[in-house]
């Protein structure tokens, strides 16, 4: 789904911002 995969580079993007990742790891792992 291209929405999901939007919404997951943004997320990601924040996270480079805000310096936070879950668990240590970027966010977008979690789709896979």
């Amino acid at each position: 789904m291209q929405i999901v995969q939007q919404f997951m580079d943004w997320l990601a993007s924040e996270q480079a911002l805000s310096g936070v990742s879950l668990a240590g790891r970027p966010l977008p792992s979690i789709a896979v």
